[in-house]
């Protein structure tokens, strides 16, 4: 008799990986350029998941299934500046990423003994990241954080991910516990414009955030309804 491994499932998912990040911080007043530095960096990145979803089976022998999710997300973002202009001076910034996402994923299941089964997928997502700003600073000037705070109002960064994906799964009774790889190829670029008048002049600050990619070692934890 084959248990059923159809039903609606509710859980949470821990990621933690890598990434490309790089964009430029210009600095002017409305007759001359004072200075501009390109970055590059390689940030490490750390997220949790809630989710929701359905899965179903559809192959005779119980094997080849699918599986379809939503989630909510929040983690932390760090991108410390590293300047490809020398004696550039490093702008260190953090974001909370806050992310809706959907996924689908084909299940094929290789190994099954009672309520034990152990199987992999490969599927593919979509996420949207809203990154809030909790810190900004220069790096050699840990001060400068009280004037970021004060003059600079615009600093959160969006963009969306494409994220083709394989896991392994393993299901014991409802319960299930999975271990993924993601490589999320990021799309966007946002731009934070701050102005600020010193005496008579005004200074323009722009920062350009464009994420190349990330990639994500999950593991994550669902309840089979």
């Amino acid at each position: 008799m084959q248990i059923s491994k159809n039903g609606i499932l509710v859980g949470v998912e821990l990621g933690l990986g890598g990434g490309s990040i790089e964009g430029s911080v210009k600095e002017e007043t409305p007759i001359k350029i004072l200075g501009k530095a390109n970055f590059y960096d390689k940030p490490l990145n750390f997220n949790g998941k809630i989710f929701a979803g359905y899965q179903r089976y559809f192959s005779q022998d119980n094997k080849m299934g699918y599986n379809a999710k939503v989630s909510l997300g929040a983690g932390y973002l760090n991108i410390d500046r590293e300047h490809l202009n020398e004696n550039a001076e490093k702008l260190r910034t953090s974001y909370v990423p806050l992310s809706f996402g959907i996924e689908a994923n084909f299940l094929y299941d290789f190994w099954e003994k009672g309520e034990q089964v152990l199987g992999a997928s490969i599927g593919l997502g979509y996420s949207f990241v809203y990154g809030i700003n909790t810190e900004m600073y220069m790096v050699n000037q840990p001060e400068s954080k009280e004037l970021f705070d004060k003059y600079f109002a615009d600093k959160n960064i969006y963009y969306s991910l494409i994220s083709p994906r394989i896991a392994l799964h393993y299901y014991y009774g409802k319960h299930q516990v999975e271990l993924g790889f993601s490589f999320d190829k990021a799309l966007g670029e946002s731009m934070n414009i701050n102005t600020a008048m010193t005496g008579t002049t005004e200074y323009k600050d722009t920062i350009t955030t464009k994420p190349n990619y990330f990639y994500t070692f999950s593991l994550s934890y669902a309840y089979r309804f």
